[in-house]
């Protein structure tokens, strides 16, 4: 299967910020039950997504909230739901207690094929 991608050009400056909204969102639909666990690896937890956050400048308190995406399916069966839940409660507590740090600055992002 060919797969098409677009290009979305995010301001340097609010690289991070940027990738912590989709990580919140990623979780909201996996807390949701709209995404499986599943949807952590596939998206968060990529190695081609993880990987470029080191070129980004992303920091270490980031890189290892992002890094749980890629456990998420296998945590699931390992522990109890109540376990579970609770982990994924604490990822969105680190993730949102980390956007607090970028309070002032909104993400900026751009299509590729866009004039301005």
């Amino acid at each position: 299967m060919n797969e098409n991608y677009e290009t979305l050009l995010v301001k340097t400056d609010t690289f991070e910020p940027f990738v912590l909204c989709l990580a919140l969102g990623t979780l909201e639909a996996i807390k949701s039950e709209i995404w499986s666990t599943e949807a952590g690896i596939w998206t968060i937890g990529r190695p081609n997504f993880l990987d470029e956050l080191e070129k980004m400048n992303v920091s270490e308190e980031t890189k290892n909230i992002l890094v749980e995406f890629d456990e998420l399916n296998a945590l699931q069966d390992l522990v109890s739901e109540d376990d579970f839940n609770e982990k994924l409660s604490k990822i969105e507590q680190n993730i949102k207690k980390r956007l607090e740090d970028f309070s002032g600055s909104f993400w900026s992002a751009k299509w590729a094929n866009e004039n301005s």
